[in-house]
């Protein structure tokens, strides 16, 4: 720790606020995600260090990258970060962290793993799930196997015939992965030899028309859909940087030739803040978001992770220690030895598991208050026991490293539980007698409902309901948005402007924008701001300039930096327009009574607070839409 209570792990600093529990956009960011966050956080600092060290290039993609330039952090539903290569720096990264980092780091990937049939790389920075303190202090708190999601992005050949070549065997490669997956399905089903053998056959004989065209010598030692993967990818490979204009994820562009993006997009990049660290991202973030999430990607819409969320529920569950609910305390009454087995009510066995806690946090709490709510107001019908699973604080198991304030709560529960007369007791204390006795087994899944069902009790296990409050996503507001606001200080010459009966616009031009566009989107704003101009008497024009844009201005042909300068330089003399500098823009929202330009953040926090907003079309001129 630090003097101030920091806490500071190789180079990253996280102030425990950082930590809690937490609503963003009506979604509820639980302590345990939030560990996760910094451990992967953690991880992109370490690849920043080594690509720059080998002059190596990465970037924020998919929802990453979305988080980056809407949320300047993690979409708070999202629960893991993407990363893009462009191939050659993609194939030298690996290299570099399987010779030099192999300590460190695992990589997952269809050459390093005969079972990992995915065509990017999995990073990660443990090959186990682990609560011992020591390990827990390392990562921040993070007890998964967790890292980021590395994506190559290869050369799209600027020859169509190549192109149709590459495709049409990419094409091939995908059928015989498609009949690889339904030979394992008959397989499973056990159906008929001769349906079996004949899908056998067709897949042979696409596999050796692959191996005829490509050279790929196919062997028994790897199951051959993660052979067919490396071949996937070796075939995305085909085509070098000096052929080819434009990259692609060819996974998505064999089905939407919209995904493809110049060199130029993706191989300059800005760095973006993202929670309490900078990440690069393409300067041609704007297309990239578009053909990805649509024209209106600034809103916010809730959307689950692919591999369902949260991730770590599944390595929880498979996890064998907390299957055999090894964590009781040591100290626990053995409470069932005074229950008066005389007793005529109807017993229930309630289990609460550690694992369904660390998955559903808070929704996990108050589904257990409400079971427990609903059966105390019935005791003289009910007689509950309540087996919790509870959280050790040794050096060997340290669940209050990962969520203290989560614990704690349930702690209390259970304490103020027994205080009221309620029976407490450990999975050790109860017998077959008690089982038994009892009419019902409702919880977590756990061996003492297997010794439940198997003694005939009826076995019901509960289902936790993530309890969101979204309304469409726009429920609330990031923390991490400009929108979040403590106070605004709006300068004394901008009131003086607005005068009476004048309308306040926020405008916008991104560095996206700006580069994708060049001399058109300059000529936009010149248009836009001439518009503002003539009708000064009405409108007034909060012009933001980014400073992104002078920062990065080096990126753009000379023209464009010229022309740009020109048009700044201008409009800072125009009475309808005052220019917003950089750590201006919390007093420009609250003073702006609408947003006109590029999807910005800016444009999120003005919709926020109930104000009109609009995105600019780059190529309509003379109007404002």
């Amino acid at each position: 720790m630090n003097n101030d209570g920091r806490m500071q792990v190789a180079g990253l600093i996280y102030d425990p606020s950082f930590f809690k529990e937490e609503e963003r956009r009506g979604f509820l960011v639980s302590e345990v995600m939030k560990r996760s966050w910094a451990e992967d956080m953690q991880i992109i600092q370490d690849i920043a260090e080594i690509c720059r060290e080998q002059s190596l290039f990465f970037f924020a993609c998919y929802g990453t990258l979305l988080g980056a330039v809407r949320e300047r952090g993690f979409i708070p539903w999202d629960d893991d970060i993407d990363i893009g290569m462009v191939r050659d720096d993609y194939v030298r990264f690996l290299d570099i962290i399987s010779k030099n980092y192999k300590e460190k780091y695992t990589i997952l990937n269809p050459y390093t793993r005969s079972w990992y049939n995915m065509n990017f790389s999995h990073i990660i920075s443990s090959n186990r799930l682990s609560f011992s303190r020591r390990d827990l202090k390392q990562h921040h708190g993070c007890p998964f196997m967790t890292g980021p999601d590395i994506y190559p992005y290869y050369y799209l050949p600027r020859n169509k015939d190549d192109e149709r070549y590459i495709l049409m065997m990419l094409r091939s490669v995908d059928d015989a992965i498609a009949m690889s997956r339904q030979i394992e399905r008959l397989r499973e089903k056990n159906l008929e030899k001769s349906v079996y053998n004949k899908w056998n056959e067709g897949l042979a004989i696409r596999l050796v028309d692959l191996q005829h065209e490509t050279g790929y010598q196919f062997t028994e030692e790897r199951p051959i859909e993660n052979q067919l993967e490396i071949l996937y990818d070796q075939i995305c490979r085909l085509t070098e940087e000096t052929d080819a204009d434009y990259l692609v994820r060819y996974d998505e562009y064999v089905r939407d030739k919209k995904k493809r993006f110049p060199k130029e997009y993706l191989c300059n990049t800005v760095l973006a803040d993202f929670e309490n660290i900078q990440i690069p991202i393409p300067l041609g973030y704007d297309a990239i978001l578009r053909a990805r999430f649509g024209e209106d990607y600034i809103v916010p819409k809730q959307e689950s992770a692919l591999h369902g969320y949260p991730y770590y529920a599944r390595q929880l569950r498979e996890n064998s220690v907390l299957q055999k609910g090894m964590l009781q305390s040591e100290n626990e009454e053995r409470a069932i030895n005074n229950i008066d087995y005389e007793d005529q009510r109807e017993w229930i066995l309630y289990y609460t598991s550690i694992r369904e806690i660390l998955i559903y946090a808070s929704d996990a709490l108050t589904q257990i208050c409400e079971v427990i709510a609903g059966y105390e107001g019935q005791r003289n019908k009910y007689k509950l026991i309540w087996i919790p699973e509870r959280f050790a604080t040794t050096d060997s198991w340290a669940f209050d490293e990962i969520a203290p304030d989560l614990m704690i709560k349930y702690e209390n529960m259970i304490d103020k539980y027994r205080r009221d007369g309620g029976t407490v007791c450990s999975p050790q204390d109860i017998s077959d007698r008690t089982i038994l006795r009892c009419k019902e087994y409702i919880g977590d899944v756990s061996g003492l409902a297997d010794r439940c069902a198997g003694l005939g009790v009826k076995v019901t296990i509960q289902e936790y309901i993530r309890r969101t409050n979204l309304n469409n996503g726009l429920a609330s507001r990031s923390v991490n948005d400009v929108c979040v606001m403590e106070s605004t200080n709006i300068p004394k010459e901008w009131e003086e402007k607005r005068g009476k009966n004048k309308k306040i616009i926020l405008y916008v031009m991104t560095i996206s924008i700006l580069y994708q566009y060049g001399i058109r989107a300059l000529r936009k704003l010149r248009n836009v701001l001439q518009i503002m101009e003539r009708n000064k008497d009405k409108v007034i024009m909060l012009w933001c300039l980014q400073s992104e844009i002078r920062d990065n201005i080096c990126f753009f042909d000379e023209k464009v930096r010229i022309e740009y300068h020109k048009v700044e330089k201008e409009y800072k003399m125009h009475e309808g327009v005052i220019l917003v500098e950089s750590g201006q823009e919390k007093d420009a929202v609250e003073f702006a009574d609408a947003y006109y330009g590029d999807p910005d953040i800016l444009a999120l926090a003005m919709k926020d607070r109930k104000k009109p907003i609009m995105i600019q079309n780059i190529d309509v001129i003379d109007n404002c839409e």
